[in-house]
């Protein structure tokens, strides 16, 4: 019903893990999502904005770095998923050069390239957030 997707616009806390500025960020803010938040690279898995987050976003390139992983956001979201198992985590990136073969990919909930139509995103969020909430 559209009541239950106000509410969830209203209680599901999105996290994206981006070095850069993403313009799908705003265009859900725009579409009602009201608790998403932008974030860059961080080490931190205890840090309050991931503790708090239903669904996690983690773009594969330029984040993971400053944890550590050899495989940058690939290593960061199999990180997450793993101390967070209930959390919706999303991997997205711009690029298809990343191994596919990685065993960290199979570790998270679903996979978008970053040029998806804002609607995908919704989809995903609504998904995984309704599983929370």
């Amino acid at each position: 019903t559209g009541d239950n997707n106000n509410d969830l616009k209203n209680l599901v806390q999105i996290l994206f893990i981006d070095d850069e500025d993403f313009a799908v960020v705003r265009m859900l803010k725009k579409a009602g999502w009201k608790n998403i938040k932008r974030i860059p690279d961080f080490a931190d898995l205890d840090r309050i904005d991931l503790k708090n987050a239903n669904v996690i976003f983690v773009d594969i390139k330029g984040v993971g770095i400053i944890g550590g992983y050899k495989n940058e956001g690939i290593g960061l979201a199999a990180a997450i998923k793993k101390k967070y198992p209930k959390k919706g985590v999303i991997l997205y990136s711009g690029t298809l050069e990343y191994n596919i073969f990685d065993p960290d990919i199979d570790a998270v909930d679903a996979k978008l390239q970053k040029n998806a139509e804002p609607i995908q995103f919704s989809y995903l969020i609504e998904q995984y957030g309704r599983a929370q909430n």
